[in-house]
């Protein structure tokens, strides 16, 4: 059996699936495939380790924005620790991810922007290149979306990839990664 499941593993490997252990209570051990967007299209190659670090921060302030409702419920990360309220100086923290997200926001948009200025974002188009980007930013980065579970086909999932990819280089300047 654990050679079977090494031998998927590597296999797997190669196609940027990662096979872990898990660690949840009652399935400690199990071998379960980790799906989250932004380490799959690390581990394939197909973002570089800048754009993934950024992808991370991202991630990091986009679930300050809503403490009552993580983004990665405890059960499935039983390494979060548990901070009633968020913590001291919750507020100020959320108020600098709010304005560290809305400056990436705006810089994607094409807006002349630095982090603490303040603005709104312009009315573009549904379909408008910005929104996509900030959309698949949102979803892979944020949420931890497969870019396959967004969309269909093979053009849709190359532009999302470029979309996100655009984005996360904005989170790279943002974050002073890149």
């Amino acid at each position: 059996m654990d050679a079977a499941l090494d031998e998927r593993r590597s296999l797997e490997a190669l196609r940027g699936v990662i096979i872990d252990q898990s660690e949840i209570e009652g399935a400690a051990g199990v071998a379960r495939i980790a799906k989250d967007g932004l380490d799959f299209l690390f581990a394939r190659k197909a973002i570089t380790k800048t754009q993934h670090d950024a992808g991370q921060r991202f991630r990091i302030d986009y679930e300050k924005m809503d403490p009552e409702k993580e983004m990665t419920p405890r059960q499935l990360d039983p390494s979060k620790e548990i901070v009633p309220h968020g913590g001291e100086n919750w507020s100020d923290k959320r108020a600098e991810a709010i304005d560290r997200i809305m400056c990436i926001y705006r810089m994607i948009c094409g807006v002349d922007t630095k982090p603490g200025a303040k603005g709104m974002l312009p009315l573009l188009p549904r379909e408008h290149p910005a929104l996509r980007s900030i959309t698949a930013l949102n979803l892979i980065a944020g949420q931890g979306f497969m870019i396959n579970e967004l969309v269909s086909g093979s053009r849709a999932r190359s532009r999302t990839k470029d979309d996100l990819t655009f984005a996360l280089d904005t989170c790279a300047i943002v974050y002073g990664l890149g």
